[in-house]
């Protein structure tokens, strides 16, 4: 009786067997099973289903998909300017939308742990993805990150990423730093300035360069602080070569992010001379005067600051020279009680900076008057000389300028042929006169 139940139960055994068999890698989901059951996944089904590519991916492969998160299709979403899948195809086209979409699928079983740093893995769209392996962090093409990798399917792996990858002949090419530059109407006089001073194709080449690059409204100051109509008229009066000179000033070698600026910072230039950083607040500023006012912009070869005033090179140490100025020096002198004045004059490079003050009157200013200004060499009682205006104001008794000397203009300052002159409200034909002597230079 006990044999009889033993092998009674052997058979119910193999029959329950016989109908259950055992399961088989046609039972495991394949790859859209998975990215069906997986919640972070849905819109790159839904996008599968739109682009007709779920037959493909049930195909028995096997394939290794890397898999865009939900979060990564709203990223691309909302840098496209949509709202939701279907006005992403009506944006790009359905053609293009699903090339986006093979160019996550490769043929062939690669998991994380056989993926090294530098392989390229050619794609079904039929261009390739580049791998980045660093310790236990993949990614591709340089910015999607692999967040969950080997998510096995009865037909390959999947990995989740954060980023949706998009084919290079979809992305459009970053322009170099001069077809940046052609392309930002805020720069069509630096890009006149580098064409003049030829130096298009020295920035258009390998790099990586940083430029801080002054917008038209930093060289229409300037021009007006010179005088000069245009930049013609600069370049005719300092030379081609002193514009290379100011231009490749504001040229790094490398590229320089904000985010590698730091307070105190000096900044080698091709020029040969540095530009010293000032970080207050989080405003950028370089030597003291010119504020970056939209930082990192992206170039082929490198990166652009867009900067408020022209940079100009030191070509030396600054000389600082104390003026006076008074009636006794000039013909005919300012009658005006207590009429004076002085200021610091500093020359550093070609740069030429004034500030004064003055008291008892008012200067005589355009168009009406001369107002204040640097003169140059010129016969005693004729003002046939003038160089430079200078701003002044009557309120505050104060006068200054910013100039840029050329080379003949460099040997009046040696020379002590340099004047400040100042004239007169109350007596226009009167002013006060102060000689800007330099120091004697070392033997």
């Amino acid at each position: 009786m006990k044999k009889f139940g033993f092998w009674l139960l052997l058979g119910v055994l193999a029959l329950v067997l016989t109908a259950c068999p055992a399961a088989t890698e046609e039972d495991e989901e394949d790859i859209t099973d998975i990215a069906g059951d997986t919640a972070s996944l849905s819109t790159l089904v839904e996008a599968l289903t739109k682009a007709g590519l779920v037959d493909e991916l049930q195909a028995e492969g096997p394939f290794t998909v890397f898999a865009p998160s939900n979060d990564a299709f709203a990223d691309l979403l909302e840098a496209q300017g949509v709202a939701n899948l279907d006005e992403l195809i009506t944006e790009l086209g359905a053609e293009t939308v699903t090339d986006i979409l093979l160019y996550h699928v490769v043929s062939g079983e690669r998991r994380a742990a056989s993926l090294e740093d530098g392989d390229e893995l050619t794609t079904l769209q039929g261009e390739v993805i580049t791998v980045g392996v660093s310790g236990s962090t993949v990614t591709l093409n340089g910015t999607a990150t692999v967040t969950t990798p080997n998510v096995e399917a009865s037909n390959g792996v999947v990995h989740i990423i954060d980023e949706v990858l998009l084919p290079p002949s979809l992305t459009p090419e970053e322009p170099d730093i001069v077809e940046l530059a052609q392309d930002t109407p805020e720069l069509s006089v630096l890009v006149e300035a580098l064409v003049a001073a030829d130096l298009v194709e020295t920035l258009q080449g390998e790099g990586p360069f940083t430029v801080f690059a002054p917008t038209n409204d930093a060289f229409a100051a300037l021009l007006e602080a010179q005088g000069f109509a245009d930049l013609d008229a600069l370049i005719a009066e300092l030379g081609v070569e002193a514009l290379a000179d100011i231009l490749a000033y504001h040229v790094a070698s490398g590229e320089v992010l904000e985010d590698d600026l730091s307070d105190g910072q000096t900044i080698p230039t091709v020029q040969g001379e540095d530009i010293v950083v000032d970080i207050t607040e989080g405003v950028v500023t370089l030597n003291g005067i010119s504020e970056v006012t939209n930082p990192n912009i992206q170039a082929s070869n490198g990166v652009v600051h867009l900067i408020d005033t022209v940079l100009l090179p030191p070509a030396s140490e600054p000389i600082a020279v104390e003026v006076s100025l008074s009636g006794a020096q000039e013909v005919p002198p300012l009658t005006n009680p207590g009429s004076f004045g002085s200021a610091t004059v500093t020359l550093d490079g070609r740069a030429l900076t004034v500030d004064g003050s003055f008291s008892g009157f008012d200067v005589f200013g355009p168009p009406d008057g001369p107002g204040a200004h640097i003169h140059g060499p010129a016969p005693a009682g004729e003002n046939v000389s003038v160089l430079f205006p200078l701003t002044f104001d009557n309120e505050e008794n104060t006068f200054a300028g910013n100039l840029v000397l050329d080379d003949v203009q460099i040997g009046y300052f040696n020379d002590g042929l340099l004047y400040i002159n100042l004239h007169s409200e109350d007596n226009p034909t009167g002013e006060i006169r102060g000689q800007i002597v330099p120091p004697a230079s070392e033997e």
